[in-house]
């Protein structure tokens, strides 16, 4: 799956140009699961908007997540609410995106597994509630990118405000490596390269 994600041409070619990076880094892989009876989420944008790049671009990377549904899903199981363009925005826009947002899915549409919702981090989302009792759990399995550190020449930091799910011995990896993880991303050498002290060759440092 790692390895269709990071050669889809598209998904590629966006990343690349959003980023200005041949190779973005992976900064989170991570699933949320919803059952049954849970709740609508607050809106709310995964990084904070005064301190990130909406606002301090100079300051902040940009970071883009992919959102990937591991089944098909409906309105009811609580498909990811979203509100477009308040990307540009710093200030509260719960009561705006209440009334502008729509789900992933529809009466008529379901958001189908394996299709992916792909958005700024700075746009304000929500899971929505789970209500339908004879339906699975929702997980949807993300990833989320940045361009690569540059020393000496890109001085911006992480987006604040979010916890980017993943494990420390992924850390310094990059979209490429996907394309062959059980080489590029497994122990004990990814913990190597966690720490900053090897990587495979021909790779690049996340």
């Amino acid at each position: 799956a790692l390895a269709q994600i990071s050669t889809h041409s598209v998904l590629t070619q966006t990343l690349q140009t959003l980023l200005g990076d041949v190779n973005p880094a992976v900064v989170e892989i991570t699933a949320i699961t919803a059952a049954y009876g849970a709740p609508f989420q607050g809106f709310h944008a995964d990084v904070k908007p005064l301190a990130s790049s909406v606002k301090f671009a100079r300051t902040f990377t940009h970071s883009y997540s992919l959102m990937l549904p591991l089944q098909d899903t409906t309105p009811a199981m609580g498909a990811t609410d979203l509100c477009p363009g308040t990307h540009y925005c710093t200030n509260d826009l719960t009561s705006m995106c209440e009334q502008n947002s729509f789900q992933a899915a529809s009466s008529s549409t379901i958001w189908k597994r394996g299709h992916a919702l792909f958005f700024n981090q700075c746009v304000w989302h929500r899971g929505y509630e789970h209500t339908d009792p004879d339906a699975p759990e929702r997980v949807v399995f993300v990833l989320t990118f940045i361009s690569r550190p540059k020393p000496g020449l890109d001085y911006r930091q992480l987006a604040h405000g979010t916890l980017f799910h993943i494990r420390w011995d992924m850390y310094g990896h990059t979209l490429f490596d996907l394309r062959n993880p059980s080489v590029n991303m497994d122990a004990p050498f990814s913990i190597l390269r966690s720490l900053g002290l090897w990587k495979p060759w021909l790779t690049m440092w996340g």
